[in-house]
């Protein structure tokens, strides 16, 4: 509005309300909690840049306009819509259920790009003094893995950069995976136990048998 005595840029706004007695903190997680992994089979909208650069390295500056069919391949799995879990969460923890929750989640972790380290280990691990091991965690989807070696990754650079096949994490109790699990194939995801928290000896630290190359541990500290 030419005319507004104020301008202003509105970006975005949202505005929500929530249970008090179902907010997730992560003040409920403790040792031997399992670790459950919420499958993604694209980027998750994250790591745009690397992908493009990826792509150029594997095609040439031209990559978005080739026409084979290699590269056209590539191209439509990279740009595969992420799934979306805001539904299934939010039932899960009672929304819609008269505020009580299917299953108790301790911690929830949106995975993007390096959130292994940044959102899993870095602000919440190390802050409160946990460590956990992800031993099963899901298969890179083809073209995540593609770009990974296109890129030259060793598995620490493909889970510093990459989801890699996971777009949540969630931490609930033992007795809770199965349910939590059949609730996750009940609303059209795929779901499984990949880990564990632990006990930390010394400083936290992040384990993830690695998926990517030839395997092996990447160990996050």
């Amino acid at each position: 509005n030419p005319q507004a005595a104020l301008k202003y840029v509105w970006s975005g706004v949202a505005f929500g309300f929530f249970n008090q007695r179902n907010v997730i903190t992560g003040e409920r997680v403790h040792v031997g909690q399992a670790i459950i992994a919420l499958r993604e089979r694209g980027f998750r909208s994250n790591g745009g840049s690397s992908v493009r650069k990826a792509l150029k390295m594997r095609f040439g500056d031209d990559w978005y306009r080739l026409k084979n069919e290699e590269a056209q391949k590539a191209v439509r799995f990279a740009a595969e819509p992420s799934v979306i879990y805001d539904q299934f969460l939010a039932r899960l923890n009672g929304w819609g259920n008269n505020c009580v929750p299917l299953v108790r989640a301790s911690l929830i972790v949106h995975l993007t790009g390096g959130s292994f380290r940044g959102k899993f280990f870095d602000d919440f691990l190390a802050r409160h003094g946990f460590s956990a091991v992800l031993t099963d965690l899901f298969d890179p989807p083809e073209v995540v893995r593609l770009c990974g070696e296109w890129r030259g990754f060793d598995p620490a650079g493909f889970y510093d950069t990459f989801s890699a096949g996971q777009g949540v994490l969630m931490v609930v109790d033992q007795d809770d995976v199965g349910h939590t699990i059949s609730c996750a194939r009940g609303a059209g995801i795929e779901a499984k136990c990949c880990g564990e928290i632990v006990g930390t000896r010394g400083a936290p630290s992040l384990v993830i048998h690695s998926k990517f190359g030839s395997g092996g541990e990447v160990v996050i500290e």
